[in-house]
């Protein structure tokens, strides 16, 4: 009897208490993880919550959608200390929405020009431009102006999440200004025609500015003064069906790739004004010209932003996709929020209604917070 009891006893399985694991083999595991996935693992106990402070999201590979809050403007005399966060919408957790910390009462009173990376190019109601990052809070001010900010003007703005190196160009109608890190003023470029877009690529240091007469030259910023490299010409011959635009209401951006190619989408509203458009043209420096692509691969353009990413085997984000956002764009399809345009079934996907049914806000843009920089 006395045998078979110990036997019995050795035989038990001994079952393992997830708590009990090693907070440094949990740490290794947490900075694999993703941004809503390490969430998750922190609720899961106490000592999961613990051993997960300090550790950091991977590298974020899909663009978020940041929601902001009205405006005091907008919002009357509700002084509800909610409005000086913001909301973030992660697309690989569908279900829920995010908050940021307190952001402080300038942030509300601000708004948003561009984003880029993890950060936000903001303008506050005495038109001082300022970049911050609404995860850490960190802000950098850039030199005053005395432009004065309009609805029409345009910005070009990068930053680099690990060295703070940044360029902010300003457009206007007639002019175009910009700065960068270690500035203390903001330079005009060189006299120059009307313009319509304008995109950087970080790569080569290069800024690509579309004319009005359909014109694209190329200036390369990497000094203190631009220097024009190259163009780009026969805009509307190479790649513009103007008898088929000409009637319509479109609008054009330019964007760079993973690979550094340069791409002109035209965004079309057809004559119904409820069917949508895109049409991508890739740069061909060989013939200073255009060539028209249907398909976009393994990536996914974010228009706002005006780059590609790759989007194969990523979960959260549709290859071959244009992912774009903002209030221009809430009566497409009388659907609301849109967001993504599928190239391979031409289809336009709405947000999924029941996260943002609940949510008051003035504004929403896409961006890609990076968390170990």
């Amino acid at each position: 009897m006395g045998q078979q009891s110990q036997k019995d006893e050795e035989a038990v399985p001994v079952i393992p208490n997830w708590s009990e694991l090693c907070p440094d083999l949990l740490r290794c595991v947490f900075k694999r993880l993703s941004f809503t996935n390490l969430n998750r693992a922190k609720l899961v106990c106490s000592s999961w919550n613990t051993a997960s402070r300090g550790c950091a999201p991977r590298d974020n590979q899909i663009p978020w959608l940041i929601l902001f809050p009205r405006r005091v403007r907008e919002a009357g005399n509700n002084n509800n200390n909610s409005r000086s966060s913001c909301m973030l919408f992660v697309p690989e957790d569908r279900d829920n929405v995010y908050k940021t910390r307190d952001l402080g009462v300038e942030f509300v009173k601000s708004w948003c020009l561009m984003t880029c990376g993890s950060w936000l190019l903001m303008s506050n109601p005495r038109w001082d431009l300022y970049i911050l990052n609404p995860l850490t809070s960190e802000r950098i001010d850039l030199p005053n102006s005395i432009i004065i900010l309009k609805g029409s003007d345009q910005f070009c703005f990068w930053i680099d999440n690990k060295t703070k190196d940044y360029l902010v160009v300003w457009m206007k109608s007639d002019s175009i200004i910009f700065t960068k890190k270690g500035h203390n003023e903001w330079h005009n470029f060189p006299f120059i025609d009307w313009h319509q877009e304008v995109v950087y690529n970080h790569k080569d240091q290069k800024l690509y500015i579309h004319y009005h007469n359909d014109d694209l030259t190329i200036w390369d910023i990497s000094g203190d003064k631009p220097c024009k490299v190259g163009f780009l010409d026969c805009f509307r011959r190479n790649y513009y069906d103007f008898h088929y635009y000409k009637s319509l209401r479109d609008t054009r951006h330019l964007a760079v790739t993973t690979s550094g190619d340069v791409l002109f989408v035209a965004c079309c509203r057809l004559q119904d004004y409820k069917t949508w458009d895109f049409r991508i043209y890739k740069a061909n420096h060989m013939n200073r010209g255009w060539v028209r692509i249907d398909s976009l691969g393994d990536e996914a353009l974010i228009l706002d932003i005006g780059v590609t990413v790759v989007a194969k085997d990523v979960q959260g984000i549709k290859r071959n996709s244009i992912y774009f956002s903002g209030m221009d764009y809430a009566a497409i399809n009388n659907q609301g929020n849109n967001f993504v345009f599928d190239l391979t079934t031409e289809k336009i996907e709405p947000l999924p209604q029941c996260v943002f049914s609940s949510i008051q806000f003035s504004d929403a843009r896409w961006f890609f917070p990076g968390f170990n920089s």
